[in-house]
C-alpha cells in the first residue's frame, strides 16, 4: 500500500488569493493547459494547473446513476449539486457528448469536463474557468506542477524513476515535480461529504474561523518521499510562509503527529510533532 503525504500551510482567510498567486508563480506549464478562477470581485486569475474531483467516493453519490443519465444525454441533479460544491457549477446551456460508455465529454458555458467512469467513481477533468463565489467551499484537486531547486534526494531520485514522469529537468538547477494535487480549503465547516484537512476529526468540526488550509497533497509514494526528505522542497513552503506570515506549515505523514515547521509566524527548526487537536487549539488561540 502507498504513502499519500501532504503539506498544508494555513494563513488568514482573506490572503488566500494572494497566497493563490504566489503558488502560481512557483508552477510550472500544465501538460493540459490552464484555467482561469473568477474569483468574487470578479477578476480573472490565470492558474497553470489542471482542475478536476472524483465524484462516487462519498455517502449518497452513486456513479451508475450519473453515468445512467449522461449515457442518456442528461446531467443528474447529484452531479450537478456535486460540481457546484467543488467550485465548477454547471452553467448557462449544458451539452453532453457521449465517447464511449465509461467516457463523456460536457460542454457548459465557458467551461469544458472531461468524465472517466473509474470503478464506483467518476474522474472529473474541468477546462477553461473555475468560478469561485461566496458559497464555494473549496477548489479541490488543483493539478499542479512544482518548480523546484534540484538537491541531492531530488538527484537522486531523478534517474531510477525517470520513467514515471514524477520528476523532469527543466534547466541545469532546476526540476519539476509533476502530478501535486493542490486543494484550497475556503469555509470554517467542512460537511460530512466533503475530504477532510488535517484538523478535522469529525463530522462538522470546527475547521477554524478566519482561516483558509492549502494542501499540497501527493499522489504516489515517489512524491511522498520527495516530501519527506528534500529540503528544497520544504523550503520552498518556508518561503511561502514567509511571504504571507503564514499561521502554520506542516507535512502529514498519516500519523498522528504531524511534522510542524512553521507556527505563529515563525520557523519552528528542528519541526515540531503536534497533533491535529493540538494545532487546532494554537491556531484558535492565533486568531
Amino acid at each position: 500500500m502507498g504513502t499519500n503525504f501532504s503539506y498544508h500551510l494555513v494563513f488568514k482567510r482573506e490572503q488566500w488569493v494572494d497566497v493563490l498567486k504566489t503558488i502560481t508563480e512557483h508552477a510550472g506549464p500544465s501538460p493540459m493547459g490552464s484555467v482561469e478562477l473568477e474569483l468574487p470581485s470578479g477578476e480573472q486569475v490565470s492558474l497553470p494547473f489542471r482542475a478536476g474531483f472524483s465524484f462516487g467516493a462519498y455517502a449518497g453519490q452513486s456513479a451508475d446513476r450519473v453515468a445512467e443519465e449522461l449515457n442518456k444525454g442528461g446531467i443528474a441533479d447529484e452531479f450537478r449539486a456535486g460540481c457546484r460544491n467543488k467550485g465548477f457549477p454547471l452553467l448557462g446551456k449544458v451539452s453532453v457528448t457521449t465517447r464511449s460508455d465509461i467516457e463523456w465529454v460536457i460542454f457548459s458555458n465557458k467551461q469544458k469536463f472531461i468524465i472517466r467512469k473509474r470503478n464506483d467513481v467518476l474522474d472529473v477533468i474541468v477546462l477553461k474557468t473555475l468560478v469561485c463565489d461566496k458559497t464555494t467551499k473549496q477548489l479541490a484537486n488543483l493539478g499542479l506542477t512544482l518548480k523546484v531547486k534540484e538537491d541531492k534526494v531530488i538527484r537522486d531520485y531523478l534517474v531510477p524513476y525517470s520513467r514515471t514522469k514524477v520528476a523532469r529537468q527543466v534547466s541545469p538547477d532546476w526540476v519539476a515535480i509533476e502530478t501535486i494535487d493542490l486543494s484550497v480549503y475556503l469555509h470554517s465547516f467542512i460537511e460530512y461529504d466533503e475530504p477532510k484537512p488535517f484538523f478535522v476529526r469529525s463530522p462538522g468540526s470546527l475547521l477554524a474561523e478566519g482561516v483558509v488550509d492549502f494542501e499540497f497533497w501527493a499522489p504516489f509514494s515517489i512524491i511522498s518521499s520527495l516530501f519527506s526528505q528534500s529540503q528544497t522542497i520544504r523550503g520552498l513552503f518556508v518561503e511561502i510562509c514567509e511571504k504571507h506570515h503564514g499561521l502554520c506549515g506542516l507535512l502529514d505523514t498519516q500519523g498522528e503527529e504531524h511534522d510542524v515547521f512553521w507556527l505563529e509566524g515563525q520557523r519552528v527548526d528542528p519541526p515540531m510533532k503536534m497533533t491535529g487537536e493540538q494545532i487546532s487549539a494554537r491556531l484558535q488561540a492565533m486568531l
